[in-house]
């Protein structure tokens, strides 16, 4: 049999090493999850600089349609009192 110091001593151990082991495995999962978030933030900057100019770009279109909604107006209201 065994003495239970000696046995003691080795569940020890075993439970270090599988500790050291868990610990291994959590780190580079966190690694992989911090790239994947990387990932996943560049990806958002990205998409929110391609909203942003593109309504700028509708906001500039906007602007060009409502002018000449404006202008055809005024000349209707010059067409229309002209009568």
């Amino acid at each position: 049999m065994i003495e239970p110091e000696n046995q003691t001593l080795r569940v020890l151990i075993e439970f270090r090493n599988e500790f050291r082991q868990f610990k291994a495995e959590t780190e580079q999962r966190f690694t992989r999850i911090d790239e994947r978030l990387a990932h996943i933030e560049e990806r958002l900057d990205h998409l929110a600089q391609s909203f942003s100019g593109m309504v700028m770009g509708n906001q500039y279109l906007l602007g060009g349609i409502q002018g000449r909604f404006e202008n055809t107006e005024r000349r209707l209201t010059i067409l229309e009192q002209d009568r």
